[in-house]
């Protein structure tokens, strides 16, 4: 509909410029005929308001054409139609009108009312009012901005000033930087030499254009020589230095330990095997796997026993033990048993330097591997993010969503230096993320803005459709083959998209996230791009 509606204010503005030039016949003839005496003189004004208002709409989705704007454009037409038809003499107002001179019926309309109720010179100052009024409204801005727009500021009164006197300026600026000299810095022997050719000559053969144009050649040196020695040169380039990954001397050493009380391990471990006898099911029990949140009671099921029949005495088994809540997993992966899990009494806590110290963490070779935590039996869990290839956290308040995702970021700023892995974190809440700021591995600092968030994860998909033609371009798969290749003269990092609270993310700018999340979640993995999404609601 907005591109209709600009196609509408164009075509009428070209039959409109037709019509005053006297190609469009009869039509045309009629319609300035029945606009002339309206607008009068500012008849030929009325195609370019039309144009303009054609490519505003249809160059630009945010401008608003609602009633305050329209009402903005016909106060500016009044009052500049008045301000045309004060000229006229009083007692020829309305017969130039008719004729359609000077300001119309319009500006006769708005003169006449206004001269008569205010006379002359109040009439002056109301079509004054009313203009200003229109350009408020119009442009949508304030006053205030207005002013700072068309007033001049000090430092380009320094530049007339430099440009209108160029004597004068050469020798303020020569006695302030004499006074300066204790406190300025060494020239260079370089910067000695051009300013000793710059002013060796008198003011009195310099003119101003000799001054601009010395300048401005002094000027394309400097650039010059500065894009020799970075492109050609590389002197100006920081000397790359080893990146130094983080001691794990920074992290906390763990000090707690799991408790383990075997008596009531036991007693516990024989309630279950009687309450399961109660409902006619023969059990042995196994082993009891502590872990730091939940205990697991591991047992074997008689021949001819349904795992049905057990799982469906969840909630007795609960009752018995006098346990918040009890889960059961019928049958345990990779093993013939049945596992009972219930809360720990006492929970330990699982710190991050013992995670990253396990043999299984340091086994595991991948640069992007994360450390999980601990299973129900107290083993080390290590994951590596370039197979998942995504993660998404899930959790109310208070589950630990924010706890795991800077875990994880703390596992890979401890095995990946700048180089290696890039990050895009937005943070919509502004809480989690913000300390991050200043990091070498981030690609932007923390976005918290939803329409930068968007932006961000365009440039995303943009990234990454590149990264698949270098790829396809060099012959390879995918980027780790891409880097291994010692011919590839650009080594891609990998980068870490890391997103908290997507829902309310999803909430302000859906259309715009969405469609690039869904486009990385299915093509990225190849070329090393990853999500980490956290989230109250998995379901948006």
């Amino acid at each position: 509909m907005r591109e209709i509606w600009a196609v509408l204010y164009l075509a009428l503005a070209a039959l409109t410029w037709l019509s005053l030039n006297q190609q469009l016949g009869l039509i045309g003839e009629l319609w300035v005929a029945g606009l002339k005496p309206v607008f009068g003189v500012g008849m030929e004004a009325v195609p370019v308001a039309l144009t303009f208002m054609g490519f505003s709409v249809f160059l630009s989705k945010k401008i608003n054409w609602g009633l305050a704007r329209l009402t903005g454009m016909f106060f500016i037409t009044v009052s500049l139609l008045g301000f045309v038809h004060m000229g006229v003499p009083e007692a020829d107002l309305l017969e130039v009108a008719q004729r359609g001179e000077a300001g119309g019926y319009i500006g006769f309309v708005s003169s006449f009312i206004f001269t008569a109720a205010f006379g002359r010179i109040g009439a002056y100052v109301l079509l004054t009012a009313t203009f200003l009024i229109g350009i408020l409204l119009t442009l949508q801005i304030s006053l205030g901005t207005i002013m700072r727009l068309i007033t001049p500021t000090p430092k380009m009164m320094k530049k007339v000033i430099e440009v209108a006197t160029p004597e004068f300026n050469l020798t303020h600026e020569s006695s302030v930087e004499d006074e300066l000299k204790i406190v300025s810095p060494p020239l260079a022997e370089s910067e000695h030499r051009k300013e000793e050719e710059l002013f060796s000559m008198t003011l009195k053969e310099l003119s101003l254009k000799e001054v601009e144009d010395r300048a401005a050649q002094e000027e394309d040196e400097d650039v010059e020589d500065e894009l020799v020695v970075v492109d050609e040169k590389g002197e100006e380039e920081p000397q790359e230095v080893e990146w130094a990954y983080p001691p794990l001397d920074l992290l906390e050493i763990g000090r707690d330990s799991i408790e383990i009380n075997e008596t009531d391990l036991k007693r516990k471990a024989d309630l279950i095997k009687t309450k399961l006898e109660q409902f006619g099911i023969d059990v042995s029990m196994h082993e009891v796997h502590v872990g730091p949140t939940v205990v697991q009671y591991t047992l074997r099921p008689a021949d001819g026993v349904k795992l049905s029949k057990i799982t469906s005495l969840k909630n007795d088994i609960a009752l018995a033990l006098a346990a918040p809540a009890v889960r059961i997993e019928a049958p345990i992966p990779g093993k013939s048993l049945v596992g009972i899990e219930i809360p720990s009494a006492v929970r330990s806590t699982v710190h991050m330097r013992e995670m990253m110290e396990a043999e299984v963490y340091m086994k595991e070779s991948s640069k992007i591997k994360i450390a999980l935590g601990r299973d129900v039996s107290g083993k080390p869990m290590v994951a590596d993010l370039s197979k998942m290839p995504h993660l998404l956290i899930a959790g109310a308040t208070g589950s630990g969503k924010s706890v795991g995702l800077n875990s994880f970021l703390v596992s890979f700023l401890y095995n990946n230096s700048p180089k290696e892995l890039k990050f895009i974190m937005i943070d919509p809440k502004r809480v989690e993320l913000s300390t991050y700021n200043g990091l070498p591995h981030l690609l932007t600092p923390v976005i918290t803005d939803p329409e930068k968030a968007a932006t961000a994860l365009r440039w995303a998909v943009a990234e990454m459709n590149r990264r698949y033609k270098v790829c396809a371009e060099a012959g390879h798969r995918n980027i780790y083959d891409y880097n291994a290749d010692k011919k590839t003269a650009e080594k891609m990092p990998k980068i870490v998209i890391v997103i908290d609270e997507l829902a309310d993310l999803m909430m302000q700018a859906q259309k715009e996230v969405e469609a690039s999340i869904c486009r990385i979640a299915q093509m990225a993995r190849a070329v090393g791009m990853h999500l980490i999404v956290a989230t109250q609601r998995p379901s948006v």
